[in-house]
């Protein structure tokens, strides 16, 4: 499966009037681009040695580590959207409405589409190179 298409089911469920729903789209969209960029690391041979031990720390940690501009601004984009996914599984005393579940669909999508659009094969390679030994690494860092 493409995570991309935990979109579709967040675009589904974004305009419902139901807030489990809201919450929902919210996980899914985060998710989506969670797995994704998970998904791009491990296509670049950068796995961990314990492939699910904290895996979204480690995918924080490779883009924050990588000394690649795109990349850690992505990883903060990544905070971002996990820190409204935490409030939306989490804080159920807090009312989410439409308006956060469809500006959460739009920044995760954005946030892929930015990335790809930025990153040049010159910029990949850093990312590679710099990223490598605390990959192979991981969960003890370089």
């Amino acid at each position: 499966m493409n995570p991309e298409e935990f979109f579709k089911t967040a675009e589904k469920l974004k305009d419902s009037d139901k807030e489990p729903d809201l919450r929902t789209s919210m996980g899914r969209s985060y998710y989506a681009v969670f797995l994704y960029f998970r998904d791009y690391l491990f296509e670049l041979g950068l796995v961990p040695k314990i492939k699910n031990h904290e895996p979204h720390k480690f995918v924080l940690s490779c883009m924050s580590n990588s000394r690649v501009k795109e990349a850690q601004s992505l990883s903060t984009k990544l905070v971002e959207l996990k820190q409204k996914r935490t409030k939306a599984d989490y804080d159920l005393k807090i009312k989410v409405t439409n308006t956060e579940a469809e500006d959460v669909l739009e920044d995760a999508k954005e946030a892929i589409a930015t990335f790809n659009s930025l990153m040049t094969p010159d910029k990949q390679n850093t990312l590679v190179v710099n990223t490598k030994q605390f990959a192979e690494n991981w969960p003890r860092g370089c």
